[in-house]
């Protein structure tokens, strides 16, 4: 009979295994909408120039598929979207076991070939992270899970600045 705190860490251990297969699947559907989006722009090119598209092309051009339809509308890099995004950089935070800098974040993320949207800069990686409840900000510049009870400081009770009108005083 297994004892609670062997259960427990099994559980533990099942879900980053959820996690990190969450994540590859991640990466491998943002691969394949982006090598079908490839052959259907190469298609596309080969029909305005009159050329024979080959046998084992014909039809997988045509519609996308269901990895590039469960996209949900986002833009997919090399390397999946916001959501592989995401559960990398969860990934990560879990592995490093405590907080980390904006910038260590960025460098781990590109070790992991996952494109950050936009111009790929902190601020778009922010921008991203930042929407997620399962990620906090304790302190200005470092990033850690929520799930360690960490305070995010940007929900921290603190007198909101207001911006005088030009011209008014």
């Amino acid at each position: 009979m297994l004892s609670n705190q062997t259960l427990q860490s099994s559980i533990e251990e099942a879900t980053r295994k959820v996690h990190a297969r969450e994540a590859e699947l991640g990466r491998v559907q943002g691969a394949l909408a982006e090598a079908e989006h490839e052959l259907r722009l190469l298609a596309e090119l080969a029909d305005l120039r009159g050329v024979e598209i080959p046998a084992a092309a014909k039809g997988l051009h045509e519609k996308p598929s269901r990895a590039a339809s469960s996209a949900n509308g986002l833009r997919r890099g090399p390397s999946g979207g916001r959501a592989a995004l995401l559960d990398t950089v969860i990934e990560i935070l879990g592995d490093a076991g405590e907080p980390m800098q904006i910038q260590a974040l960025m460098t781990e993320v590109g070790d992991r070939d996952i494109r950050i949207p936009g111009k790929g800069s902190q601020a778009n990686l922010i921008a991203v992270i930042s929407r997620d409840p399962r990620i906090v900000r304790p302190q200005r510049g470092f990033y850690g899970l929520s799930e360690w009870g960490l305070e995010d400081e940007r929900s921290a009770s603190r007198p909101k600045r207001r911006r005088r009108r030009a011209g008014s005083k």
